[in-house]
């Protein structure tokens, strides 16, 4: 059982999972603070909490999560492109839900739908060739 649970930590599943909650948290608290306190309308402080988000989760995910050393300007475009369409598909849906349901009800919901999402494509095709070329590496030194 206690192995399990280490493997569960220290999984790349976990780590992108803390990734995406710093994120969010951060995301969330800011649009709270810059719609409440400075009166942005809730959809432009949402905005800019999720460009703001995305540097802080290409940091972390290129470091933290899958420890990608590499410095291939595909990955980060590959990462830009993900970012962006889950940042869209995030924006479009605080906005259109918002008008039923409090934004800061709205924002964790539509967050997890679209986390759901983005795990796989991050291990499966923007960080792909890092990972094919360390399991290369490992199978390369065990076969010689």
């Amino acid at each position: 059982m206690k192995k399990h649970i280490i493997r569960i930590v220290k999984s790349k599943f976990t780590k992108f999972a803390l990734g995406g909650a710093i994120t969010f948290l951060l995301e969330w608290l800011l649009t709270i603070f810059l719609t409440e306190i400075f009166f942005i309308p809730s959809n432009i402080s949402y905005f800019i909490s999720l460009m703001l988000g995305f540097i802080f989760l290409y940091t972390f995910h290129k470091h933290f999560t899958f420890k990608v050393k590499s410095r291939d300007i595909r990955i980060f475009h590959k990462f830009l492109i993900l970012i962006l369409l889950s940042s869209t598909l995030n924006w479009i849906g605080v906005f259109v839900f918002s008008y039923m349901i409090n934004y800061i009800i709205v924002i964790p919901l539509v967050n997890i739908i679209v986390a759901v999402v983005t795990y796989p494509l991050n291990r499966d095709w923007v960080f792909v060739e890092e990972y094919k070329e360390n399991k290369n590496k490992i199978y390369s030194v065990i076969t010689h």
